[in-house]
């Protein structure tokens, strides 16, 4: 039998570490504008953020980017408001498919570059209208490694023909990587007129695409995060521009639970960890009357979801979660703004067998804060 020290097992402390976040109060009502650009956590807080009431503007074809050459490279064409044409346009070696360098789309088809144009140029639009009113713009860094079409010499968001011929791949210093996302503040900053916070984040995300020749690529991509972490490091001011630890959060606040198993032992686990990191995001940059209604947001749909699944069985315990987070919103919303997807919960909620008292106080709430007549 093994004898165990236990005089010594007192100094092992298994407690996941938890990372400390200087909270700054950038958001204070559902309908603030924020705007995210980037890979995974980008569009997961606009996933997250929709459902809630958020005002959260995220285009998947054209706000998705990996590396920050080609997010600049379409800010700047939304910057000086750009038309797209089939000029912008590149095509897949021996292929018909067609896709614009700097966004996360492809087409095939005799009328694809048509579509593709008229997509872009809606989507610039939109971007530049929401931009001019946006309080946040959230950015993610995947990796600081540029795609590049050898031909034209365009930066891409991706390698859409699967292949490396044509292809060549460049590492982008720290000061490439400030530089870069200089030139995107400055340009939102020109055509805001609310003067955003930016948010900077870096993807825990792993790539195995094989930069480098020789080069094992966990270990190459180690070395690309690092950039960006000292890139985003350089750019906060804690003014201004600030830096969200997304990528330390899930790599050791998360280490009991994010093993980067889930698909491919790349990934992180879906919806779990995205959604933790959103929480987490929440609470350091919302208020607390914007935080504590978010989060009975959230505790009421998914108690209206428990209840959907089994109709004709609502709980007086479950009545008793409802009526709490109607009080919450009560006391909240007169500072937050009722968020409008609060209807769309009564909607659901009237359909259910039993719920005729909690609709009358949900339309109640809805009439008095958010100026409607209820449903």
């Amino acid at each position: 039998m093994t004898d165990i020290p236990f005089r010594c097992l007192q100094t092992y402390d298994l407690t996941p570490v938890r990372i400390d976040v200087a909270p700054r109060k950038l958001l204070t009502r559902f309908d603030e504008g924020m705007v995210t650009f980037g890979s995974c956590f980008a569009k997961s807080f606009k996933d997250f953020g929709d459902p809630l009431g958020l005002s959260v503007y995220y285009h998947p074809a054209f706000s998705f980017h990996y590396n920050p050459v080609t997010l600049a490279s379409y800010i700047e064409k939304t910057f000086h408001q750009h038309t797209f044409t089939s000029d912008d346009l590149l095509t897949v070696a021996g292929s018909d498919i067609v896709f614009l360098p700097y966004g996360n789309v492809a087409m095939n088809g005799p009328d694809s570059a048509d579509v593709l144009c008229e997509m872009a140029n809606t989507s610039a639009k939109e971007l530049r209208e929401f931009l001019t009113e946006a309080s946040v713009v959230i950015i993610t860094l995947g990796t600081a490694t540029c795609v590049n079409d050898v031909a034209t010499g365009r930066t891409l968001v991706k390698n859409y023909s699967g292949r490396y011929e044509g292809l060549s791949f460049h590492q982008l210093s720290v000061g490439d990587v400030c530089d870069a996302l200089t030139n995107v503040m400055e340009m939102i900053r020109s055509i805001s007129n609310t003067s955003p916070a930016f948010v900077l984040t870096v993807s825990p995300q792993r790539y195995n695409w094989q930069y480098k020749p020789g080069a094992d690529p966990v270990v190459y991509n180690c070395h690309d995060k690092s950039l960006l972490r000292v890139a985003a490091a350089e750019l906060a001011d804690d003014r201004q521009v600030h830096y969200f630890p997304a990528y330390e959060i899930a790599i050791d606040e998360l280490r009991h639970q994010e093993h980067f198993s889930w698909p491919d032992h790349q990934h992180v686990h879906f919806p779990a960890t995205p959604f933790h990191i959103f929480d987490r995001f929440m609470k350091t940059y919302a208020d607390a009357p914007l935080y504590e209604s978010v989060s009975a947001m959230i505790r009421l749909f998914r108690n209206l979801e428990a209840a959907e699944s089994t109709p004709g069985m609502l709980l007086p315990k479950t009545v008793g979660y409802f009526e709490r987070d109607f009080d919450t919103l009560k006391r909240t919303c007169p500072e937050t703004s009722l968020p409008t997807v609060f209807s769309q919960f009564i909607g659901r909620l009237t359909r259910l067998p039993g719920t005729e008292a909690l609709a009358e106080k949900a339309n109640a709430l809805l009439e008095k804060n958010a100026g409607g007549d209820g449903v």
